[in-house]
C-alpha cells in the first residue's frame, strides 16, 4: 500500500510506493559514485535512502524517517528537490535491517574477537567500513521474522564498543560518504544474511542480569580489577524460570566453570556444567549444549596460563649503613630483572620506544645507566621497603617506603656485584659463540654475555648444514645479492664478505673475548656508484648506526661515544668521508684498537667506558688514509667504468635500498650467512695464516673463512691501501731524497730547515717540513715533532733515526739521518 504523501522543505509532494526488488545485486564500490547514484543503488536493495550535508552523519530535515526515498524510481524523481549541492552523504535507514556496530574507540575490535570466541563466527553477510577506518565496521542483516533486537548496546559489560542499530528511527551512513576527511567503504559486497538469533539472547541477558558491585579503593595499595560480567553465583541465583537463562547464560557459565576446572577432565567440567543446566525450569537441548561445552572448553585450554606476579622482595628499613648492605644485597640476588654490569657500571635492559633507525611501531631493546633516579624507580617496581609501626589497637604494621637518593648513590657507588651477571652488548640477530653454537634464544645467554633480542624468526637455521645448503647460502649471496655491484677486483668483492661475516662470527673469532675489527673503507671514484649501499646492507642486516663522518677530533670522540652508549646493533657507519679527503686521525686509530672505549657524555662531565663489540665502517670518494688509519683499515674499491652510475638499471633485485629494509629480506642475508659460518665451524673452522697488523686473529680466520667456501683474493689489494696512504708516499719521497742528497750525515732540525732555503731545487716538491694549509716552513720546534713521530718507522728500504751528540745526558738537540733499512735485530 502506497504510503501518504509528505512534504519537502520547498513544500513539493513525495508519493512512496512499495515496490520491491526481485534480484539484490549489491553496489561493490561507491568511491567514484555520486550521491544520487549510491542513493539509487541502495534504495533499490530496499534501504530508506536520505540526503546529508557532508561531514554530518544524522538528516538535518525534521521527520526524515517518514521522508526516505525507498525506490529507485523514488531517488530518480525526488533525491534532486530533496538534496543541496554541498549535500554529499547518503543516510540509509534501517526498518526491516539490524547493524552490527563495532567501534575500535571504545574497545569493540577486542570484543568482537571475544564475541567469536565466545559464540563462533559471526555470519557472513555485506559488510562495511565507516570513515574511522578499516576495523570500525558495520555488519549488515536482514532482521529475522521474530526480531527482539534493539537499538542499543549488545552488552556494555561483556562486549563493550560493539552497538546494535535497528528499527525505523535508526540509521547508517553509506559508502561513499565522507565524515573528516575519511571515507565510508564496501569490505563484503555480499548478499545480507539474517541476523543469528543469540544476538537477542546476548542483549536480552544483559538487561535481566544485575549490575556489578564497584569495589572501594584503598589509595596505599593498587585494586585488582575485577573480572568482567556476573560471577557464577550470581548466574545461578537467576530464578529457574527466568528469560535470562538462555544461551548467552549458558556459554557465561561454562566459561566460569571451564576456568574453575582447567586442571580437570573434560568430563568433571561437563557434569558441573549439565547439573548447573538441570536447575533451570527449560534446560538446553543436550547436543546444543555439549557444542557450546567443546567450544568453550577448548578456548579455555588454549588460552595460555596467565602469568605469575614475582614476590616482591622485602627490605626492612633500618640504619643507614644496613640498608646500604641490603639493598646491596638484594642486587645481587637477582631482585631487580634485567639489570647487568657493564664496564664496570649497572645498566638496565628496557625496551626503547620510537627508534628512527626501525619501522614505526618497532620496539627494541637498549641499554639505561643505573643512576639513582633509575635505581629508585626500578626498586618501587620489584623491591618493597618498610618500616614497622603501630595501627590504634597497638598492632605492628608495615608502611611501604621508598629509600632516600642520597642513600641509592651511596649503593651504587660503594658496591660490588658479583651477583649480577656481566652484558657485553645487545644482538638482534643470532650469532656464534666461542664455541661454535648459535646464539638463538631470546634473552640473556650467559655464555657469550650477550642479550639476544631477536629482530626476525631465525628458528630454522642449521645446525649441520647439507651441501646443498651450503650450495645455495652461497649462491644466494654472490650471484644474487652482490652479483650487480661494481666490485673493481675480486679481492674487493672478498674483503667485502670478510667484513659482511665479521658480526656474526666475531666472538667465535676471537674465543670469547671483545677484540676490535679493522675499518671497512668502501671506496668508490664517483657519487652512485653504490658503496653506502653496500655499507647499509651490513648495517639494516645486523642492527646498527649511521652518521656522517666529522674530521674535527674532539667532534669524532663525542660521535663515537655517542654510538657506542646508544648502540642498537652491531655495525657503526661513519658515511660520506669528503671527496679526496685524507683520513688521519688518532681518534679512529685509538678506536680501532681499544676493546673498551672510554669518554665523555655529551653535555656531562661524567667519563664512561663501553664495550667496544662494534664493526666500523666508512664510506666516501677517493679517500686517502694518513696516520696509522692505513694499517688499521680494508678496502673495498667500487668502480662502475661509466660517468654517471646512478643512472644504471636491470639489476637482479630492483630498488635494493628498499628491499633491504624488508625483516624477511634481512632474515634471508643472516640466514645464509649463519649456514655458511656453521659449515666452516663444522669442518674445524679452518684458517690461514695471514698477517696483519694488530688483526692477525680476525685475518687469519676470515682467510680460512673465505677460503674454505672458494671466495678468492682476500686482501689482495693491499697495493691500493697503500697507495691510498698518500702520507707514507711523501714521507718516503722525502727520506729517499734526503738520503740521495746528505747519505748518512746526521743534521740537527735547524741545518735541515736551512737546506730547503738555500737549495730551492734540491728538494722539489719532497720537503715535507712545511704547514699544510699555507705552504710556509713549519717552526723548529714543530719541525722536530713531525720528526720524531717517524723515528725508527721503515718506508721504503729506509728509516729515519736520531742520536744526540755527547751522549744521552748531553744537553744538545738531538741530529737526524737517514739509513738503509736493515730487518732482523732484538734481543
Amino acid at each position: 500500500m502506497d504510503r501518504p504523501p509528505v512534504a519537502t522543505t520547498e513544500g513539493q509532494q513525495i508519493h512512496h510506493n512499495t515496490e520491491t526488488t526481485e534480484a539484490r545485486t549489491f553496489p561493490q564500490a561507491q568511491a567514484a559514485a555520486s550521491p544520487y547514484e549510491i542513493a539509487g543503488e541502495y534504495a533499490a536493495l530496499g534501504f530508506g535512502v536520505f540526503p546529508m550535508p557532508i561531514n554530518q552523519k544524522r538528516p538535518v530535515l525534521a521527520g526524515w524517517p517518514d521522508k526516505a526515498l525507498t525506490s529507485y524510481d523514488e531517488v530518480e524523481t525526488y533525491w534532486l528537490s530533496l538534496a543541496r549541492h554541498e549535500w554529499l552523504n547518503v543516510a540509509l535507514t534501517l526498518d526491516g535491517w539490524v547493524v552490527v556496530d563495532v567501534d575500535p574507540k571504545n574497545g569493540g575490535t577486542a570484543s568482537l574477537a571475544k564475541l567469536q570466541a565466545d559464540y563462533g563466527q559471526l555470519p557472513a553477510t555485506r559488510t562495511h567500513h565507516t570513515a574511522s577506518g578499516p576495523d570500525s565496521l558495520h555488519f549488515i542483516y536482514q532482521a529475522g521474522p521474530a526480531n527482539t533486537l534493539k537499538a542499543a548496546p549488545l552488552d556494555p559489560e561483556r562486549y563493550p564498543g560493539i552497538d546494535i542499530k535497528t528499527g525505523r528511527a535508526s540509521l547508517i551512513v553509506a559508502p561513499g560518504s565522507v565524515i573528516r576527511g575519511g571515507r565510508y567503504q564496501v569490505v563484503d559486497a555480499g548478499e545480507p544474511a539474517v541476523a543469528p538469533p543469540w544476538l537477542s539472547e546476548i542483549q536480552q541477558a544483559a538487561r535481566y542480569l544485575p549490575a556489578r558491585p564497584v569495589g572501594s579503593r584503598t589509595p596505599s595499595r593498587p585494586v585488582a580489577t575485577p573480572s568482567r560480567g556476573p560471577s557464577l553465583a550470581e548466574l545461578r541465583a537467576l530464578p529457574s524460570d527466568h528469560p535470562g537463562r538462555g544461551w548467552h547464560w549458558l556459554g557465561q557459565v561454562a566459561g566460569h566453570l571451564a576456568r574453575q576446572h582447567r586442571n580437570d577432565t573434560f568430563e568433571t567440567y561437563l557434569g558441573a556444567l549439565e547439573e548447573i543446566d538441570s536447575e533451570s525450569d527449560t534446560p538446553h537441548d543436550k547436543d546444543a549444549l555439549m557444542t557450546t561445552a567443546e567450544r568453550i572448553w577448548q578456548y579455555e585450554q588454549d588460552k595460555p596460563e596467565p602469568p605469575q606476579r614475582p614476590e616482591l622482595r622485602e627490605i626492612k628499613m633500618r640504619n643507614g649503613a644496613q640498608l646500604i648492605n641490603d639493598i646491596s644485597d638484594a642486587l645481587n640476588d637477582g631482585a631487580i630483572p634485567d639489570l647487568y654490569t657493564q664496564a664496570g657500571s649497572l645498566v638496565l635492559v628496557a625496551d626503547v620506544h620510537g627508534d628512527p633507525n626501525l619501522p614505526i611501531g618497532e620496539v627494541r631493546k637498549g641499554t639505561r645507566r643505573v643512576d639513582a633516579a633509575t635505581l629508585g624507580a626500578q626498586m618501587a617496581r620489584h623491591v618493597e621497603v618498610f618500616r614497622v609501626s603501630q595501627d590504634s589497637d597497638g598492632n605492628e604494621v608495615k608502611k611501604r617506603t621508598q629509600p632516600h637518593q642520597p642513600t641509592l648513590q651511596q649503593v651504587l657507588a660503594g658496591a660490588s656485584w658479583p651477583g649480577i651477571p656481566p652484558l657485553f652488548g645487545i644482538t638482534r640477530v643470532p650469532v656464534l659463540r666461542a664455541d661454535g653454537t648459535i646464539l638463538n634464544a631470546a634473552g640473556y645467554d650467559r655464555a657469550s654475555g650477550l642479550y639476544f633480542d631477536a629482530r626476525h624468526d631465525f628458528s630454522g637455521v642449521p645446525l649441520d648444514p647439507t651441501p646443498d645448503q651450503v650450495r645455495a647460502a652461497r649462491s644466494f649471496l654472490l650471484d644474487e645479492l652482490l652479483a650487480d655491484f661494481p666490485f673493481s677486483s675480486a679481492a674487493d668483492r672478498a674483503n667485502y664478505i670478510a667484513l659482511q661475516a665479521t658480526p656474526p662470527l666475531r666472538r667465535f673469532i676471537s674465543g670469547g673475548v671483545v677484540e676490535p675489527t679493522p675499518l671497512g673503507l668502501i671506496n668508490a671514484h664517483t657519487a652512485g656508484t653504490g658503496k653506502t649501499l653496500l655499507a647499509d646492507l651490513i648495517r639494516e642486516t645486523y642492527g646498527g648506526a649511521k652518521t656522517d663522518f666529522v674530521d674535527d677530533e674532539n667532534e669524532l670522540r663525542k660521535v663515537v661515544t655517542s654510538l657506542l652508549r646508544d648502540k642498537v646493533g652491531g655495525v657503526c657507519l661513519l658515511d660520506n668521508v669528503g671527496s679526496g679527503h685524507q683520513v688521519r686521525s688518532a681518534t679512529l686509530s685509538a678506536l680501532l684498537t681499544s676493546s673498551v672505549w672510554t669518554g665523555r657524555v655529551l653535555g656531562q662531565s661524567q667519563t664512561v667506558a663501553l664495550v667496544n663489540d662494534q664493526l666500523w665502517m666508512a664510506t666516501g670518494n677517493n679517500v686517502r688514509l694518513g696516520g696509522d688509519n692505513a694499517s688499521r683499515t680494508v678496502m673495498v674499491n667500487v668502480d662502475a667504468g661509466v660517468e654517471r652510475p646512478d643512472l644504471r638499471g636491470g639489476f637482479r633485485i630492483p630498488n635494493l635500498d628498499t628491499w633491504i629494509k624488508s625483516s624477511a629480506n634481512q632474515a634471508r642475508i643472516v640466514m645464509a650467512m649463519l649456514i655458511l659460518a656453521r659449515s666452516w665451524v663444522m669442518a674445524g673452522a679452518p684458517s690461514i695464516d695471514t698477517r696483519m697488523r694488530g688483526y692477525a686473529t680476525w685475518a687469519s680466520a676470515m682467510a680460512g673463512f673465505l677460503d674454505f667456501h672458494e671466495v678468492p683474493g682476500f686482501l689482495g689489494n693491499a697495493d691500493k691501501v697503500v697507495e691510498a696512504d698518500t702520507e707514507r708516499e711523501a714521507w718516503a719521497a722525502f727520506l729517499a731524497t734526503w738520503h740521495e742528497k746528505f747519505g748518512e750525515k746526521p743534521l740537527g732540525v735547524k741545518e735541515l730547515m736551512a737546506t730547503n732555503l738555500s737549495m730551492v731545487d734540491g728538494w722539489g716538491d719532497s720537503f715535507l717540513l712545511v704547514d699544510a694549509g699555507s705552504g710556509r716552513e713549519l717552526s723548529v720546534v714543530k719541525a722536530g715533532n713531525k720528526l720524531r713521530e717517524k723515528v725508527g718507522v721503515p718506508i721504503d728500504g729506509l728509516v729515519l733515526r736520531s742520536e744526540k751528540p755527547g751522549g744521552p745526558n748531553s744537553k744538545k738537540s738531538n741530529v737526524y739521518f737517514v739509513e738503509p733499512h736493515r730487518p732482523g735485530g732484538g734481543i
